[in-house]
């Protein structure tokens, strides 16, 4: 029996390397057809969607034809839902039938997770976002949009005048860094408490998260944490803002660290995307960081506690 991997994304715009990568990686495993969900496919000349689906359509063929020739892969439109329940339905109901799927979007985990349903996951490291090559296009930076699309794709882009319309679309937008907040702290044993992720960038982190607009940094850090590991804290101290632009590979994101204390509550939750270690803080250099400075932020918040 064939076995059917259902790729979810916008693909706004088209295809870019985590695409092409996945897809390759399922081939070399065990998937022997792909459908891609366009998903908002009537979405279109917005800052979130820019492209008429169409324009995708044909983006992603270009990519099939320059780096997946002769691979079993079939394209379908989704409308926009809001409703996870909504658009499930529609995909069982309009779509081939399918035996995996993979998406980063927790509304597709949502949605499916009653059905039975596999998730292929993936051991790639790359972390383009398609936020920032929209960011790119607008801002006509041909040399990121080679490293990370097809050259058809990018040649389609100037065909169809893509860089003035998303000059155009980002003209009144300010474009700004994400503020994310990460958590150091231990448990009732004096562990380190960390996030061991399964969704891109992979491998093990602080608890983090991004700050709601309307929201402090202190509130968000609080929240994260109880959202990520059900422990509750308090803020004892900032640590430093941390703002290397390398620092995060996905997009522009600036973190504030907090060290924070235990204050109820054992710390024991899992997730479908991250489960909670609790490490020796000597242990510490052997750990394989997701992000690039989360041991230099282990290390400052107990060096600063014990000043």
């Amino acid at each position: 029996m064939t076995k059917v991997w259902l790729f979810i994304t916008r693909c706004q715009p088209g295809f870019h390397d985590w695409h092409i990568d996945s897809i390759r990686e399922a081939y070399d495993a065990w998937i022997e057809k792909i459908i891609v969900w366009v998903w908002s496919a009537d979405k279109e000349f917005t800052k979130d969607n820019p492209f008429t689906y169409d324009e995708r359509k044909k983006m992603i063929e270009l990519s099939i034809k320059e780096f997946l020739p002769a691979k079993d892969i079939e394209i379908y439109p989704i409308p926009h839902s809001n409703d996870s329940k909504q658009w499930k339905n529609y995909i069982l109901k309009n779509l081939p039938e399918f035996d995996y799927l993979i998406s980063s979007n927790p509304m597709v985990w949502e949605g499916f997770k009653w059905d039975n349903k596999k998730f292929f996951a993936t051991s790639l490291t790359t972390n383009t976002r398609a936020s920032i090559i929209r960011n790119k296009i607008s801002m006509w930076d041909y040399q990121y949009l080679y490293n990370v699309l097809a050259t058809s794709v990018v040649e389609y882009l100037k065909n169809i005048k893509a860089f003035e319309r998303l000059k155009d679309i980002f003209k009144d937008e300010r474009v700004t860094p994400n503020i994310v907040t990460d958590a150091v702290f231990c448990d009732e044993k004096w562990k380190l408490v960390l996030i061991q992720r399964t969704n891109e960038p992979k491998w093990i982190a602080l608890p983090w998260g991004f700050v709601n607009y309307g929201e402090s940094t202190e509130e968000a850090c609080i929240r994260k944490v109880k959202e990520e590991t059900w422990a509750d804290i308090k803020i004892i101290r900032l640590v430093w803002i941390y703002d290397n632009l390398s620092r995060d590979p996905r997009d522009h994101n600036i973190s504030a660290v907090y060290q924070v204390e235990l204050t109820w509550n054992e710390v024991d939750r899992n997730s479908w995307n991250k489960k909670v270690l609790k490490v020796d803080l000597k242990k510490i250099d052997e750990i394989e960081f997701a992000f690039m400075d989360h041991r230099k932020m282990i290390n400052d918040a107990f060096r600063y506690h014990n000043d």
